[in-house]
């Protein structure tokens, strides 16, 4: 399963870009070309290398704690859409232009994945790898808010390959949604 889809209009996210933007994030533009860490071939390289997790090259920021309360907020709003799942937050990233998130599957951590991102300018994407269709997929961010759904599998025959490269200013917050023990 992937979902893909513009959000718009939702106060929780407008209050916590304001007070993104109040924070003092340097502008840092990442030198080489990372786009690579993205590209068909390297991921080819990186299942034949290692099955399991592959080879995650982080070239972005983690964010400090300062937002923590904002994002807090995020995971009650999703909470309220889930109530039948547990959501717990699994990464808070500031991508740089030229930032990425190289080739990685997740598969140590299984479930439900939910991404929200915000692109400056939509010159961003999430990529990833089918490998029921041997292909890979390019979704490319819209300006503003986005969110993505996709499960993680444990299984190699189900792994879902994915990577993430910004050549702009790129927010992003994730959470996984995990069913409840009843």
């Amino acid at each position: 399963m992937f979902i893909f889809e513009k959000l718009e209009n939702l106060p929780i996210l407008d209050d916590y870009l304001c007070e993104f933007k109040n924070q003092n994030f340097s502008n840092k533009i990442l030198e080489g070309k990372n786009e690579k860490y993205c590209s068909d071939e390297y991921l080819h390289d990186i299942i034949k290398i290692d099955k399991i997790r592959g080879n995650k090259k982080y070239l972005n920021l983690i964010f400090n704690k300062t937002l923590s309360e904002k994002v807090k907020n995020i995971n009650d709003f999703l909470s309220l859409k889930h109530t039948d799942k547990k959501v717990e937050q699994s990464g808070h990233f500031l991508y740089p232009k030229n930032g990425c998130m190289g080739w990685h599957t997740n598969s140590n951590s299984t479930g439900l994945r939910c991404y929200i991102n915000y692109s400056e300018n939509g010159d961003s994407y999430f990529k990833y790898y089918d490998m029921e269709q041997n292909k890979t997929y390019t979704t490319q961010d819209n300006i503003g808010w986005s969110i993505r759904y996709f499960d993680v599998y444990n299984d190699p025959n189900k792994y879902f390959w994915h990577c993430v490269y910004s050549n702009t200013n790129r927010i992003s917050i994730g959470f996984r949604i995990i069913n409840n023990l009843l």
